[in-house]
């Protein structure tokens, strides 16, 4: 069969579905902001549950994801959880065990509260979200390319393309 897209947006505290998938010549994506406040692990867990609910079963399943920048989320929120609709169907992230820190509430558990910053404790816990999806039954991958400008450094003094290229993309899908 021919190839399928479809778009999550994650930022400003939300995981936003944009498209289901479909053919790319009827695939646009709107104007998207960036501003901090990240949930990179909820975009993740809802675009893989999107791949499984809507995808080919005989495609291999690709979450894409654009970034300028790491995970930080629930700035506000203590254990933030994320729902999105994605071609008519809902999803929520986390989606269950093994898909966040899981300290036994329902929502991620390291999030931080202070505004643009990127704890160790979110890199793990994202780092976490994308192995579960890489490990899935449907063998998921992960590219991701990194628009950040120079170099940015994460909480604990990691640079950002390190962290997204060795914990976040699966092997060779980074760029």
């Amino acid at each position: 069969g021919s190839a399928q897209v479809g778009a999550v947006s994650f930022g400003g505290g939300s995981v936003t579905g944009l498209s289901g998938l479909g053919a790319p010549g009827s695939f646009s994506l709107p104007s998207l902001s960036y501003g901090g406040n990240t949930p990179m692990p909820g975009a993740i867990d809802i675009a893989d549950q999107g791949l499984d609910g809507q995808g080919r079963p005989d495609a291999l399943p690709v979450v894409v994801v654009v970034t300028d920048g790491g995970p930080n989320y629930g700035e506000s929120v203590s254990d933030p959880s994320y729902s999105a609709s994605v071609g008519g169907s809902s999803y929520s992230a986390p989606r269950g065990p093994g898909f966040s820190a899981d300290d036994g509430s329902p929502g991620y558990d390291n999030n931080d509260s202070t505004s643009s910053t990127v704890t160790e404790d979110e890199q793990d816990e994202t780092a976490l979200v994308a192995d579960a999806v890489k490990a899935g039954p449907d063998g998921s991958r992960i590219a991701v390319l990194n628009i950040s400008p120079g170099t940015t450094e994460l909480g604990g003094g990691r640079d950002l393309s390190d962290y997204l290229e060795d914990e976040i993309a699966s092997a060779g899908f980074y760029n």
